[in-house]
């Protein structure tokens, strides 16, 4: 998919769960997904990963999660719930079962798009705008990408790569 049609997506998708606040309730997201969350003690090489399947794990009691690392930050935890979500939204095929995982530092290809959607979730384009807007006028590119990171409960490196993204 092209970049502007991941962003296309996420804005739509944000509109459907109307998403108006921050930090974006991301767990309660995927909740109205039909999709639990659960923190788990994970190899250190793996972020994430989303199961969906027709048959429950007893462990789990369901057969629709995402399981995060909790060895991550808080703010890696719900850019990684954003990245599995994402993958489901933008990958899955309806008449399959599916199963995605983040390994740390993994880019390219499908891993690229679900970063770009998880951002574009987490940190809605009107909302970024909006909390620019409470900055004084000679902000500096550091106090903004911080402001941003604090709000959207996100790494810096994720605001700063949303912020350059959005032009600013």
């Amino acid at each position: 998919m092209q970049e502007k049609e991941i962003m296309e997506a996420a804005e739509r998708f944000c509109f459907k769960h109307n998403i108006t606040q921050c930090p974006v309730e991301i767990v309660r997201i995927c909740q109205a997904e039909g999709i639990s969350v659960f923190e788990e003690n994970l190899p250190k090489n793996v972020s994430g990963f989303i199961v969906i399947q027709n048959d429950h794990f007893e462990y789990y009691g369901t057969g629709r999660l995402i399981a995060v690392n909790i060895r991550d930050s808080a703010s890696r935890r719900r850019f990684t719930i954003a990245h599995e979500l994402a993958h489901y939204i933008l990958h899955k095929d309806e008449s399959q079962e599916f199963y995605a995982h983040r390994d740390t530092g993994q880019n390219g290809g499908i891993e690229n798009e679900a970063n770009i959607f998880a951002s574009c979730v987490l940190m809605p384009k009107a909302l970024v705008i909006s909390l620019l807007r409470d900055l004084r006028e000679n902000a500096t590119s550091a106090m903004k990408i911080v402001h941003i990171a604090k709000n959207f409960a996100v790494s810096q490196d994720a605001s700063r790569v949303r912020l350059e993204k959005l032009g600013f």
